[in-house]
């Protein structure tokens, strides 16, 4: 492609030349530019501060500061986004014959405790004269008190290398893996998957897991190497906590469907103050809220390309 006019969040880079639409404010130091519809588009779905952070969720942008430097700020789904999109325009996934290229993100905040964040990101992609767009979704957990930046999930087949997580953070990085496993097994589609087996460690079960896809109302479902950083915190049982995982379908036919597996887990010396402030909403909220919160508020953040140099 030649002659590429892209819209970037708020500011069109035309041959190089970043020009800001009229009407939006400025970007905080090091932040990516925001919507191009203007500040008066901006709505807010929810604010509030939880384990030493403030959060921002807007229709544009999911911000996190900390409270004692909130001149940094440490996490952007719209900075994540302009990554992937970045990542997905890079060589070699463009050959120059592209007449269009649409790439959207759309990112729900499913749970907030104490430090710990959990999305819900949805990708939407479509590269015209191509016959069909791809659709994906997947959760990711982030825990913003750990150093690093969250990596492109879409980047490599498969999610996250579990050596290069960053920010991101796994379910046994709170629960012991005896527990993970107890519960895993104690799911009544996993239990229908292994068909009778039982094995004795989370190495061992995944890998009866990755076998082969799994089925779920006649829909294929894949486990991927990072399927422990796909959580969010749902609801509070007493001295328990009960966990949504999420898992993506195996593609083709199934693009697009999304899974969710409950596991009911034991409330860990680590998360025995948070989760319960996430839970009264004194600090977070957990997935069981999260409508009352938010109703069906999203942040949408789309790029797009036009092959003639045309902005879109």
């Amino acid at each position: 492609m030649k002659r590429l006019g892209v819209v970037l969040l708020g500011m069109v880079m035309i041959f190089g030349v970043p020009l800001w639409v009229a009407g939006t404010e400025p970007p905080a130091a090091g932040a990516p530019p925001i919507s191009p519809q203007g500040e008066k588009a901006v709505q807010v779905i929810w604010t509030g501060k939880s384990g030493g952070f403030e959060i921002r969720w807007t229709t544009i942008d999911i911000q996190a500061r900390p409270l004692n430097k909130p001149g940094r700020l440490v996490f952007s789904a719209a900075r994540l986004a302009n990554r992937g999109f970045q990542t997905f325009i890079s060589p070699p996934n463009l050959d120059g014959s592209e007449e269009q290229i649409t790439y959207e993100r759309k990112f729900t905040l499913l749970s907030v405790v104490g430090s710990i964040i959990s999305l819900r990101d949805e990708l939407y992609y479509y590269v015209k004269p191509s016959a069909h767009p791809g659709v994906e979704t997947r959760f990711t957990t982030i825990d913003l008190a750990k150093p690093g930046i969250v990596p492109d999930p879409w980047a490599i087949e498969g999610g996250f290398s579990l050596k290069k997580l960053g920010q991101v953070a796994k379910l046994t990085d709170y629960f012991p893996e005896n527990e993970v496993l107890k519960a895993l097994l104690n799911n009544g589609i996993i239990k229908e998957a292994l068909a009778g087996e039982s094995p004795p460690s989370l190495v061992k079960l995944f890998e009866l897991l990755t076998e082969q896809p799994i089925r779920i109302n006649e829909v294929p479902y894949v486990f991927p190497r990072d399927f422990l950083t796909r959580f969010g915190f749902h609801h509070l049982q007493r001295d328990k906590v009960a966990v949504l995982m999420g898992l993506p379908s195996s593609g083709g036919a199934a693009r697009g469907f999304h899974a969710e597996l409950s596991l009911l887990l034991p409330v860990p010396p680590t998360l025995k103050k948070s989760l319960p402030l996430g839970a009264s909403g004194k600090e977070g909220f957990l997935m069981t809220d999260r409508k009352k919160i938010a109703g069906e508020g999203v942040t949408l953040i789309s790029f797009s390309i036009d092959g003639k140099g045309k902005v879109k």
